[in-house]
């Protein structure tokens, strides 16, 4: 996650302050992302009282229980409770996805001894482990550090069935072990590269004095290294003691690093470090003798003054040394106070031996003091003088490389001092505090470059406007509960004294749980694991379908409700496709939620139609300065009745909550007796509700009323979105019901209508006739209804392709042709489509054939036609098929007209896909009259040059008109009116693409006509901020979907 993502969501305490797991995550943030000022500007400081760990910890104590191939009545131990392996699922699904966000490192203790275990119940063990560890990274979905604990054979033997792509990091690796593996078993550090194929940070543990390995042992850990060193952000963390003794294997260890190009990391290294250091210290004659080339960073004790010189002398062999902490010890504070009698400039003392320290970037100076130091003031205080004359010489020989630094149990932090830190270390943007006793309040007011301030204690202190992040962690004492206990104003109140300047405190966003949660992931892959196997094994359909909904009774959670449902309704289908198919858990998860991608998930399964040759020369857009006589024309769309819609009930049900539904404003037994927010209105509510019937009759009767139409186009869905009460009796009735409704409204106006996704049955079930079992799983019940409640307007030649494909073209006057195209046949949620993804029905061709007849008659072509191909609801394959098709007749192509995403939008076409290319099409997505979710009901017409010799056909104006429901009452009922001209709006010269185009670069600079665009998308008022208004714009340049990093300039 960089800072970008973070602030771009405005939630400081939960995103920024719980994925600081260290410095470096500062670091990252500092040189993967932007400048924080550009997304930090308008940022509030946040204040937070209890960062949570940032680790998840079990343990499992290997056979002290019996394991016998139950995995999931595995015990183990987890907060301190024991719990199966069962149990803990469930628990975790259960919660909510805030309740992840904070975890960025997996502790896993494994204990115990193994030597009487049988070898197939170790391999099943190490396996059924691995899939878990696996699992648990895929529901946090900020973790990426698994830290390892216990029995060394154990954990090898785990690692190398690991197969997370989101482990990154790995901890509590010993050396000795890590070698015996490679030697016992070659393969098990081909298997961990092969499985943590981003594995790019170790931290590796040496302390076995008997290590006495020759180097070809050592070469087994070489595809392990060199799977590092190809990593850009590689790390090697090397601790240990360091004895004599084992310098030799820490040094063969350090020369395989250096040759596999490795950054190295020597860490923790212990006040006994007198060895190593000599070591160092003799390189300058000898450079050969020790490999620090590859050394980046060095954290280490000192404990003497001896110590101290020889660090000092031994630093300039570290030609790449980038960071450096410096932990003091008091015995080296007491033996220099003895020295130099409290005056380290008396001559006793050396230093010179500080302008030494290296052009680091990461500085660390901190004073190792008992952590009671308040019980033991006196025995301090007269050691106050020393540290602060030290720190004081080590910030004299700091430098301008510096841009963090970390000052810890310094006890005086003077103004002195702060100005020695501008004169010398200008581009420190990272400041860590943690003085003993007091600070200066202008010891930073004039660091202008800082952008983040970490104070240990609460100090008063002049804390320059520029800093943008601040943390203040201290200790539980009186204070801490007060300010723990106080409002947010007595809070900021408190801090605008102490810190001398004033902050900013909006509500944090309110995020909602949804299908991009990384529980519903792990959820569906546990599921589609054990239902793909049964599916392929001829389980009984019934039992598969009870699986599915004992785990829908697991995860109670918002999802709960839809999952019964789903199981309900998608199972047949579900399974008769995955017997007929290869694919995977992993990609079947990836295809249907966000954070679940998979490379290879099936949305992005490409195939070719070839388009016929023989283009015309582009005689461009038409230009209608005074048409001689225009059309008309109503465009209704995604009308979605809810039958079952109750005024009074809850509007606001999409809580986060077990009792969470799919669609509100409606009456749910398990909260029937609930206090209700937001009362469902009489004429609907603009939520995550459908309208009632009565709204759609008041919409029909105001149309009729106050407009005439020279024809209507109808561009499906007609369903409530209770897809899983969906049965193919309550469809047909309703698609013949709605449509004679329509047409009892405007008996004298032709309708023609396309099929929306949610007609199928289940939803978005219309499988090509080449799919086994047509007869009984085909959609021909409903394209025969199509043909009967469609058949009014049109001739019966249509008839034929109606009900083989849902598909139809008429030409309503001389010169234009009207093809109303079923797209549901790239839908991503027509499963059948999975069995063969290539044109179902012939239908591309088919559409291709009229194209060119009417290239060849010289007519216009209109297409109508449910799923924008540009949305990532349309396959990768057939949106790029059709893309190539628009551009191949795009003077015959005169409007392309879609409905389902129940936003107000367009989506332009470009030549060769590149925005920078000449705009050749585009699609206009007209608004819904349903207000799910979160809309008021609107509808669309267009003005189109037309019906005269020689018309184009081109459509040169667009209306939207809307019902405000909030205005509304059982008694006041909506008020239809226009909201806005599209050309006037936004002061275009036509509609061409051109223009349309324009209007996207004018967004990107016209903020007030921007938001106007985002009003009229959602019809209802939502915030769209600097990344919001990138997506916005970037979704109105992709006419072809899944290809948004072409499309956005990723």
């Amino acid at each position: 996650m960089t800072l970008e993502d973070v602030c771009s969501q405005n939630i400081i305490s939960k995103r920024i302050l719980s994925n600081i797991d260290s410095l470096d995550d500062i670091t990252n943030f500092m040189t993967t992302t932007y400048p924080l000022c550009n997304y930090l500007n308008t940022t509030p400081i946040k204040k937070t009282f209890s960062i949570p760990s940032n680790t998840f910890t079990i343990t499992y104590e290997f056979f002290a229980q019996s394991y016998q191939y139950n995995w999931d009545n595995t015990t183990i131990s987890y907060n301190g409770e024991r719990l199966s392996i069962g149990e803990l699922y469930r628990y975790l699904l259960s919660k909510p996805k805030e309740y992840f966000e904070h975890i960025n490192n997996i502790k896993i203790g494994v204990y115990g001894t193994h030597q009487y275990i049988e070898m197939s119940i170790l391999e099943s063990f190490f396996e059924c482990m691995a899939t878990f560890i696996d699992e648990i990274f895929e529901l946090y979905p900020n973790a990426y550090s698994l830290n390892f604990d216990g029995n060394d054979f154990i954990v090898g033997f785990i690692s190398q069935h690991l197969r997370s792509k989101k482990i990154r990091k790995m901890k509590g690796l010993r050396l000795g072990p890590l070698i015996d593996y490679c030697k016992e078993k070659p393969d098990v550090c081909h298997e961990m590269v092969n499985g943590l194929s981003n594995l790019e940070e170790m931290d590796i543990f040496i302390n076995d004095p008997e290590l006495n390995y020759k180097g070809d042992y050592m070469k087994g850990l070489v595809p392990l290294l060199n799977h590092l060193s190809k990593k850009k952000n590689n790390k090697l963390s090397i601790s240990g003691r360091r004895e004599a003794e084992e310098m030799h294997v820490f040094k063969e260890f350090i020369e395989l690093t250096l040759i596999n190009k490795l950054n190295v990391s020597l860490e923790r290294l212990g006040s006994n470090n007198e060895t190593l250091l000599n070591e160092f210290n003799n390189l300058n004659s000898d450079f050969s003798r020790f490999p620090a080339s590859n050394i980046t960073s060095l954290d280490i004790k000192i404990s003497t003054v001896h110590i101290l010189g020889l660090l000092f002398k031994s630093l300039p062999i570290f030609l790449n040394l980038k960071i450096l902490n410096l932990d003091l010890k008091k015995s080296l504070l007491d033996e220099i106070l003895n020295v130099t009698s409290g005056n380290i400039h008396n001559g006793n003392f050396n230093c010179e031996q500080f302008k030494e320290i290296p052009n680091v970037e990461k500085f660390c100076l901190k004073f190792q003091v008992d952590e009671k130091v308040e019980d033991y003031m006196e025995r301090y205080e007269r050691l106050f003088p020393i540290m602060n004359d030290l720190t004081k010489e080590v910030l004299l020989n700091l430098n301008d490389k510096i841009k963090i630094l970390i000052l810890e149990s310094i006890p005086d932090l003077s103004q002195e001092m702060g100005n020695i830190l501008i004169r010398n270390c200008p581009n420190i943007t990272d400041l860590i505090l943690a003085p003993l006793n007091t600070i200066d309040p202008r010891f930073i007011e004039n660091m202008k470059n800082l952008n983040f301030l970490h104070l240990k204690h609460i100090f008063n202190l002049n804390i320059p406007k520029e800093i943008k992040i601040i943390i203040v962690s201290h200790k539980k004492d009186s204070l801490s509960k007060e300010l723990g206990d106080a409002t947010t104003d007595d809070a900021n109140s408190y801090f605008q004294t102490q810190f001398n300047r004033t902050f900013k405190l909006p509500k944090l966003f309110d995020t909602q749980n949804d299908a991009s949660n990384s529980l519903n992931c792990v959820a569906c892959k546990l599921t589609m694991g054990s239902v793909i196997e049964m599916s392929r094994n001829n389980t009984p359909l019934s039992d598969i379908e009870t699986y599915i909904l004992n785990r829908c009774d697991e995860v109670k959670t918002q999802i709960h409700e839809i999952c019964i449902g789903m199981a309900k309704s998608f199972t047949d289908e579900g399974v008769f496709v995955l017997k007929r198919t290869n694919y995977t858990a992993d990609q079947i998860c990836g295809a249907f939620i966000a954070d679940c991608k998979s490379a290879d998930d099936p949305l992005n399964d490409m195939w070719k139609f070839d388009v016929p040759n023989g283009k015309p020369i582009v005689k461009g857009w038409p230009k209608v300065n005074k048409p001689q006589s225009t059309l008309r024309v109503l465009h209704l769309t995604d009308i979605h009745i809810d039958l079952q819609y109750v005024v009074g009930s809850e509007a606001d049900c999409m809580t986060g909550d077990s009792n969470d539904r799919m669609v509100c404003c409606r009456e749910y037994s398990e909260v029937k007796n609930k206090t209700i927010k937001i009362p469902a209105g009489y004429w609907g509510s603009p939520h995550t509700c459908d309208i009632p019937y009565r709204t759609f009759i008041n919409a029909m009767e105001h149309i009729s009323k106050h407009d005439k139409f020279d024809y209507i186009i109808i561009t499906g869905d007609f369903e409530s979105h209770d897809m899983w009460e969906y049965t193919k009796s309550k469809t047909m009735s309703n698609v013949m019901n709605v449509s004679a409704v329509i047409e009892s409204y405007f008996p004298n106006t032709p309708i023609y209508q396309a099929t929306g996704n949610h007609e199928g049955v289940p939803m978005d079930a219309m499988g090509p006739h080449a799919m086994p079992e047509y007869s009984t799983r085909g959609p021909q019940w409903l394209y025969n209804t199509f043909a009967q409640a469609w058949k009014r307007d049109l001739p019966p030649s249509t008839a034929t392709n109606i009900k083989y494909r849902a598909s139809y073209s008429i030409k309503p006057f001389k010169g234009l042709k009207i093809i109303s195209l079923n797209t549901v046949y790239c839908s991503k949620n027509n499963f059948y489509n999975y069995l063969n993804q290539s044109d179902p029905d012939d239908t591309m061709a088919w559409l291709v054939n009229e194209l060119l007849e009417s290239e060849k008659d010289n007519e216009k072509v209109h297409i109508i036609s449910h799923i924008p191909p540009g949305s990532t609801y349309c396959l990768k394959g057939w949106s790029f098929n059709f893309y190539d098709i628009v551009y191949r007749f795009e003077d015959t192509i005169g409007a392309l007209i879609y409905g389902h995403v129940h936003k107000d939008y367009f989506q332009v076409y470009y030549e060769n896909g590149d925005i920078n290319s000449r705009p050749y099409h585009v699609n206009y997505v007209a608004p819904s009259l349903t207000t799910f979710s979160n809309s008021n009901p609107a509808y669309r017409v267009y003005t189109v040059d037309g019906n005269y010799e020689g018309s184009s056909f081109t459509i040169i104006e667009s209306e939207t008109y809307y019902a405000n429901l909030t205005e509304t009452s059982e008694t006041k009922p909506p008020e239809w009116k226009l909201e806005y001209k599209l050309k006037e709006e936004y002061g275009m010269n036509d509609l061409s693409p051109e223009s349309f185009h324009n209007v996207t670069v004018k967004f990107e600079h016209d903020l007030e006509l921007f938001d106007k665009y985002y009003l009229y998308y959602n019809r209802n008022y939502r915030s769209c901020k600097a990344t919001c208004r990138m997506n916005a714009i970037c979704a109105l340049r992709s006419a072809r979907s899944y290809d948004k990093s072409n499309f956005c300039n990723e």
